[in-house]
């Protein structure tokens, strides 16, 4: 009997020994690493952003240099806005829109911003039917017909088509160096201020000729005065050059 009990303490000691081992090689066992890298899809992060709010007031973000926005009007009034003409990369066809605001927040430089398409209707909101802020080159290729005041600051504008405020709503177009308005170009108010100030402190340099009007009109059929400071570089100050 006592045989038989040490037989059984050797057995279960051998048994004992063999888990430990087991044991310590799984610890001792190395972690596997991966040996390919993941390869991750292309990502572009949009520096041109397009939000309606709830007033149906579309504002338009510029964040980086050089970028290009180019807002369209569409038949039935449905305006898009792509980083091409005539896309709509970055706002799909949208109606109901009643202001058009467009900012450059990064303060960068050579940006653009372009009306395309057809005419542009605005009943405006607090005001504003379209107010373009710090963007160097602003062209109008297309007509707006606003109840709010059309304001644009930048560096160059250009007009190429009709651009009315009605009732009191003024236009006021603010350029670092030039404004040109060619032949199919007009600017009208009825009994809001028309204001056109171009290279007013006549430090641009360069090709700056301060206001270009090629048999263009720039009229108020109302009460609102009209005001226009030009000049080019190198000379006086002028009124409609």
């Amino acid at each position: 009997m006592l045989f038989n009990w040490l037989a059984e303490l050797k057995q279960i000691g051998r048994i004992i020994g063999t888990k430990k081992r087991r044991n310590r090689r799984q610890r001792l066992q190395p972690t596997k690493t991966p040996t390919q890298a993941e390869l991750l899809e292309d990502r572009v992060l949009l520096t041109v952003t397009a939000v309606v709010d709830s007033n149906n007031v579309l504002t338009v973000e510029l964040d980086a240099a050089n970028d290009q926005a180019f807002i369209t009007s569409n038949p039935g009034n449905q305006f898009r806005v792509g980083t091409t003409a005539g896309a709509n990369d970055i706002l799909a066809d949208t109606a109901g829109i009643v202001s058009i605001v467009v900012n450059d927040t990064g303060s960068a430089a050579g940006q653009l911003v372009d009306f395309l398409g057809s005419d542009f209707t605005l009943t405006a909101f607090a005001g504003i039917g379209v107010d373009v802020n710090a963007i160097e080159t602003i062209n109008f290729d297309a007509g707006v017909s606003s109840m709010g005041s059309v304001t644009a600051d930048g560096t160059t504008i250009g007009v190429n088509d009709v651009i009315t405020a009605t009732g009191t709503a003024m236009i006021e177009l603010n350029a670092a160096q030039n404004i040109a308005l060619s032949s199919a170009g007009s600017l009208t108010t009825i009994d809001g201020a028309l204001t056109l100030s171009a290279n007013a402190t006549g430090t641009a340099t360069g090709d700056t000729v301060g206001i270009a009007l090629n048999g263009a009109t720039i009229r108020s059929t109302g009460s609102g005065t009209i005001s226009l400071t030009g000049q080019g570089s190198g000379q006086a100050q002028t009124t409609g050059r």
